[in-house]
């Protein structure tokens, strides 16, 4: 194999023909995840990837601060915050895909290799109205459990779909 077949990312070095494999896979994970959404109703939209602290919704102190023309921005944690207010203004499903940024140390012995320091986050967010708690929980088990998709390539792809929800 020569230095052109091989190229090198921070994970490792790969030959061409595994880097495009692990390429497609992600593309047709994403392509089922998106496939499903859908079905269910959900619409993607991109949101924002720089923030105030409000995007950071699960740990402020794990937030990559920077100087936005000599102000203080972050780097997104998540979309949930800007999907709510999708979600509750036109009172519909949505999702992003979108990359998530924690300032966390992989390395950590209290958390190692807890979390990447980004990563791809798919978030859906929808609305429940007019139901009692328990069938509401039932919808969201039923939501949540669905584990196996069956992509447009025919590869069967494994997962569990996380979900945020407005009461």
């Amino acid at each position: 194999m020569t230095k052109n077949d091989v190229i090198t990312t921070g994970m490792g070095a790969f030959s061409r023909e595994r880097f495009d494999a692990l390429t497609h896979i992600r593309e047709t994970a994403l392509d089922a995840f998106r496939e499903v959404l859908k079905s269910k109703g959900y619409r993607e939209v991109t949101t924002s990837t720089l923030v105030n602290i409000a995007g950071s919704c699960e740990n402020p102190h794990a937030s990559f601060k920077l100087n936005y023309y000599g102000r203080t921005a972050y780097l997104s944690q998540s979309a949930q915050i800007q999907l709510e207010n999708l979600v509750l203004g036109l009172r519909r499903g949505f999702f992003s895909v979108t990359n998530s940024f924690r300032e966390e140390d992989y390395e950590d012995p209290e958390a190692q290799g807890r979390r990447l320091s980004e990563f791809t986050l798919i978030e859906p967010e929808r609305p429940y109205k007019h139901g009692a708690p328990e069938k509401v929980l039932d919808k969201i088990i039923e939501e949540e459990t669905e584990v196996v998709t069956v992509s447009p390539h025919g590869c069967y792809l494994s997962g569990v779909l996380t979900h945020n929800y407005l009461f």
